[in-house]
């Protein structure tokens, strides 16, 4: 099911009659402006995917609600609700953002994690770390070298 028939399925058919014309106050329109509504999908599904980082896919069941929210948004805009489409847009593009990163952190990325039996300890106050313990005093790093060249290994240097 395509955006718009999830629109209209979901909003009642007078609301939509309402937001799609553009007809002067007192005369009546009886039926929904199509052109005006796929207007209004198309950004919504861009805003969608700006928004939250996620292609709009009206297979997903998740995505539809928010999707017929920000289409009813920005027929509100064009309607010239003023004020109130613009705090319902906003408070739609913040559930966007959220959508997004929950998708992202719940689907996309990886948690880091390990069952390594690695435990840590803690040394005394005053007390060298143990990649700093006397035993390894007679070791001396060599300085780095630049890139291409090669350090020879040997101590006559050849």
């Amino acid at each position: 099911m395509t955006l718009a028939q999830d629109v209209t399925n979901r909003i009642p058919p007078s609301r939509l009659v309402q937001l799609t014309n553009h007809t002067p106050e007192g005369t009546s329109a009886g039926t929904v402006d199509s052109a005006v509504l796929g207007y209004a999908v198309a950004d919504a599904k861009a805003e969608f995917a700006r928004v939250s980082g996620i292609a709009y896919d009206e297979s997903l069941a998740n995505h539809v609600p928010l999707g017929v929210e920000g289409t009813m948004c920005y027929l509100m805009q064009r309607k010239g609700f003023g004020a109130e489409a613009r705090s319902a847009l906003e408070a739609w593009q913040a559930a966007l953002k959220r959508f997004g990163e929950s998708e992202v952190t719940g689907q996309r990325w990886f948690s880091p994690g390990t069952n390594a039996p690695y435990t840590s300890t803690i040394a005394d106050a005053g007390e060298r770390p143990d990649a700093d313990r006397s035993r390894f005093d007679g070791l001396v790093p060599r300085p780095p070298t630049a890139l291409g060249t090669r350090r020879s290994t040997r101590a006559d240097g050849g």
